[in-house]
């Protein structure tokens, strides 16, 4: 397999030989059998899913169709596959020969990709999926014959588009951004699939994506916008067809197409500013060959004539009332004609559906955060973008947490009924490694909080707890950036001098732990007179000896986080003693000496000896 050719093989509908198994909402869409190079380990198929459900694929197993063997699909994390096994509607994932590989070769990547072991032949074979009973769930045969084109002489008939370039917003007043649009009819007898056409302006095709609905019917309009949600708020009360794009209209004037998928030009349409509609609140709106500038009118028929800035708004609504054209024709009252009349067509109003993630930009890894949907109610299928998919029967918000930090995408296909085609939202979200710790604990129990992030955090839900005691951080509490607050004691109720205090997340679990105290009032040092002995000090009474025997003590070790406020030290150590109980130390010490002394006078007495004023002398 060291061919340098290599093939794609993209399966639609019915197309070539290809025939796809009918048992389940799965199908192989590519295959690539034949890498530029050695093969070994490059080869891969794309399965998608089709249906309105997840599919896990775990168990199922894989024929290449070199052999009858049944190869084991891996999951992630083995042989660097990654993502997960299911998958969600609308969505794929990457089988391939080797999962290491095949992100080498792709590294900007970032869907599932599974692992196995397999070889496809470069001459062509039948390619099979088995779920986990061994049921043939899709096959696909390849490489695919491709028909013939006809003879030059034979035309091959195509359905001619009849839809048009209605009316163009290119200067809005004020800022332009994301707020022009075009306005297209359909002056044909079919419905018209607008994604599959493109919109020409400024040498590049771009795209159109549905809001909803993708189809315009026969004498309907649609606005393709530059962007949708920018053109919902822009027009409230609009509610026909929103396309969104992405372009930027010249206010001075350019060309502007409407193009089929093979590039044929179906309408095109050259503008000047010298025209009209330059930032006075007017559009270019056809009108006949023509076209004229008057107050915009998505999704509507265009006016009957022109409305200069200098005219009052509605000042030819009585003139034009019923006379108004469709489409792009001229007008028309009950004493006047034209050939070139569109004739209106009344269809009914599209509810607009607008939909959005309610997610934030930053979240915690291990803490929870709210995540919802604008939209309306439906089937919303959640792929979180690190394997997890589920399901909710509405667009209310819930919470989630993403145990690890990354930057995942989340995304919801919206179903509003079995039979209706997805809408996928997606956004983006980072998830970061807790930023959040406790800075001080101050000596009355004020607890301070640092967010050592650069962006700020939602702090709502987080727990403060203290031995027994737990607050929770109320809700619309926000941590900015490099920022630090105060939870003053009077408010959380927690002790002075709390020596644990805990930092959890909203599930209970911890995000920090301060062991100790780390603000305390100055300690002033108690001063203590040192007593020498002498002889008088061993015929004072009790009390005067126990003084003298507690000045002379070691020094007690006082901890730097302790507050004493005129403590007497000597008043301290007696006072720890259990009640009732006297110092023994000080009478050892005194009986002791007493013997000592009483030992000596006997052996003087009884040994005839004499003492000098300058020392002991024993006489004969």
């Amino acid at each position: 397999m060291n061919k340098y050719l290599y093939f794609i093989v993209l399966v639609f509908f019915g197309f070539g030989n290809v025939s796809l198994a009918d048992t389940g909402t799965l199908k192989i869409s590519e295959v690539m059998y034949d890498f530029p190079g050695t093969d070994d380990g490059h080869e891969y198929i794309k399965i998608e899913n089709i249906g309105t459900d997840p599919v896990d694929i775990t168990g199922y197993k894989f024929i290449d169709g070199g052999s009858a063997t049944k190869h084991a699909i891996n999951l992630p994390p083995k042989n660097g596959s990654t993502g997960s096994p299911v998958i969600a509607p609308s969505s794929f994932l990457i089988l391939a020969d080797n999962a290491a590989t095949y992100m080498a070769d792709n590294p900007s990547f970032s869907g599932s990709v599974l692992d196995s072991t397999f070889s496809l032949n470069n001459d062509g074979a039948t390619v099979q999926l088995l779920d986990k009973d061994d049921n043939i769930v899709t096959f696909m045969t390849y490489p695919i014959e491709v028909p013939p084109p006809p003879p030059d002489d034979e035309e091959t008939p195509t359905e001619s588009l009849n839809i048009f370039i209605n009316e163009i917003m290119y200067d809005v007043s004020g800022t332009d951004d994301g707020r022009e649009w075009v306005e297209v009819y359909n002056a044909g007898t079919g419905d018209v699939d607008l994604t599959g056409l493109k919109l020409f302006e400024n040498e590049t095709n771009h795209g159109i994506t549905s809001i909803g609905v993708p189809t315009v019917p026969a004498g309907g309009f649609a606005v393709i916008a530059a962007d949708a949600a920018q053109f919902s708020v822009d027009w409230p009360e609009f509610q026909g067809l929103i396309f969104d794009s992405a372009f930027s209209l010249s206010n001075t004037g350019e060309d502007i197409a409407l193009k089929d998928a093979d590039d044929n030009i179906i309408d095109q349409i050259s503008y000047t500013s010298d025209m009209g509609g330059a930032g006075d609140e007017r559009s270019l709106q056809k009108n006949g060959d023509n076209f004229i500038t008057a107050l915009p009118t998505p999704g509507e028929v265009n006016k009957s004539s022109a409305e200069p800035p200098a005219e009052e708004d509605d000042s030819n609504d009585d003139s034009s009332g019923g006379g108004s054209s469709g489409g792009g024709g001229s007008g028309s009252s009950s004493s006047s004609s034209s050939t070139n009349i569109t004739p209106k067509v009344i269809i009914p109003k599209i509810p607009k559906i607008s939909f959005k993630i309610n997610s934030p930009d930053y979240a915690v890894a291990g803490s929870s955060f709210e995540l919802g949907a604008n939209g309306e109610a439906g089937r919303y299928v959640w792929n979180f973008g690190n394997g997890e998919v589920t399901e909710t029967k509405d667009n209310n918000p819930f919470n989630y947490i993403y145990q690890f930090p990354g930057s995942y995408m989340i995304t919801f296909n919206y179903f509003k009924d079995e039979k209706s085609k997805p809408i996928k939202v997606s956004a983006k979200i980072k998830v970061d490694e807790n930023p959040i710790n406790i800075s001080k604990i101050l000596s009355d129990g004020s607890v301070e909080i640092h967010n050592k992030a650069t962006h700020q955090i939602d702090f709502s839900g987080w727990i403060l707890q203290a031995g027994d005691k737990r607050f929770v951080i109320p809700k619309e509490t926000v941590l900015l950036s490099g920022g630090k607050i105060v939870l003053a004691a009077r408010i959380t109720q927690f002790y002075p001098n709390e020596k644990d205090i805990r930092l959890l997340y909203p599930s209970g679990e911890t995000a920090f732990s301060f062991g100790k105290v780390t603000e305390t009032k100055e300690v002033k040092p108690i001063k203590t007179e040192k007593v020498a002995f002498t002889e008088s000090s061993y015929v004072n009474k009790a009390a005067p000896i126990v003084a003298s025997v507690m000045n002379i003590s070691k020094p007690v070790d006082i901890p730097a986080s302790s507050e004493i406020k005129g403590v007497d030290l000597s008043a301290s150590v007696v006072n720890s003693l259990p009640d009732g109980t006297r110092p023994l130390f000080p009478w050892a010490l005194g009986l002791g000496g007493i013997i000592v002394l009483s030992s000596f006078l006997s052996f003087v007495i009884f040994s005839g000896k004499a003492v000098t004023s300058s020392g002991f002398k024993i006489v004969d």
